[in-house]
């Protein structure tokens, strides 16, 4: 169930790709949300549908794309309800998206200041010189050493750690009250990554923005957010607090993530059946579609639409068979 008084509330949101073979439906009732003052992580491996769900919410769908059915409700508005001219007063002003290519979004025929100074000069109407002056405050905020030089910087003569703090910096330079984060550190070593999620928490706590967490890194997840949505094939497998599914995942899937995660206390663990989603799988319209790769799957998982049972205060499972019994954590 979607948290009450959320920030962004996503709700059974289905959405197809018109192809030469006809309309593919990408996402199938997604539902999720994320409250005030919150990190939530939204994993899933590649191909799950987390990505075109961040761009659903900003309405940057590409013309192939539409929505079936469904809503994205953020800050009592219906998103999907407004006008191109309506979304650009929020995008940047309330919501703001950092991207997974920090290099692919800025501009390099640029300085790195001038571009986050036109962020202040396009959305809150500011004089050159003081946008200028904001940039390299901010800059300095996200942790960039001598921002005063860095700033006549152009971004290919930055590494790929700092273009990513750029970025975050002009994502952030407008006081969103929702920043999504599309796989931030993805390119980046592990000690850089470490530093970019360290600094994304420490903005979130001095902003109290909300923040959707896109990524597969589940240790990121476990130290990060507060709550977890599971998603594989365009369909969310299980939402919960993170303390309540890292301890007893329901949904085989969620166990199989879990289990893939490297411990030092157990053996490793053999992948579930069958390989990632095919096309066949996106092109169904019923049923889970994890069930080609389920241990449990029985003939009604492959038929009929994905319940939502309860497996506690605010802990969700798509899965027919939790209701029966089945679903008990994995052992660890």
């Amino acid at each position: 169930m979607n948290a009450p008084g959320a920030v962004l509330d996503i709700r059974d949101l289905t959405l197809s790709f018109a192809t030469s073979k006809g309309p593919v439906t990408i996402l199938e009732g997604v539902s999720l949300s994320v409250g005030g003052n919150e990190i939530v992580g939204l994993v899933g491996e590649s191909g799950s549908g987390k990505t075109v769900t961040a761009l659903a919410t900003m309405g940057f769908l590409p013309p192939a794309a539409r929505i079936e059915s469904g809503q994205i409700d953020f800050e009592g508005a219906d998103l999907l309800s407004l006008d191109e001219q309506s979304m650009r007063a929020i995008r940047g002003r309330r919501i703001a998206m950092v991207f997974q290519s920090a290099r692919g979004a800025l501009n390099p025929l640029m300085r790195i200041g001038d571009q986050l100074a036109r962020v202040y000069q396009i959305q809150r109407a500011m004089p050159q010189r003081q946008a200028y002056r904001e940039a390299v405050d901010m800059l300095r905020r996200v942790g960039i050493a001598d921002a005063e030089r860095r700033v006549r910087a152009y971004p290919h003569q930055i590494s790929g750690g700092m273009a990513q703090r750029v970025l975050l910096a002009m994502m952030i330079a407008c006081s969103p009250a929702l920043l999504i984060a599309d796989e931030p550190t993805t390119g980046l070593d592990v000690t850089i990554q470490a530093q970019m999620f360290d600094l994304l928490k420490d903005i979130q706590a001095q902003t109290r923005a909300s923040v959707l967490l896109i990524t597969h890194d589940l240790g990121v997840v476990a130290e990060t957010c507060r709550r977890i949505v599971v998603m594989y094939a365009g369909q969310v497998m299980e939402t919960g607090d993170c303390l309540s599914i890292f301890a007893q995942p329901r949904h085989p899937y969620t166990q199989h993530l879990l289990s893939s995660v490297m411990r030092v206390d157990r053996p490793v663990v053999a992948p579930p059946v069958g390989g990632p989603p095919s096309e066949a799988l996106v092109y169904a319209a019923r049923g889970c579609r994890f069930a080609h790769r389920c241990p449990i799957a029985i003939d009604v998982c492959r038929r009929e639409a994905l319940p939502r049972i309860s497996a506690g205060p605010g802990h969700d499972v798509m899965c027919h068979r939790v209701g029966e019994g089945y679903g008990a954590a994995a052992e660890s």
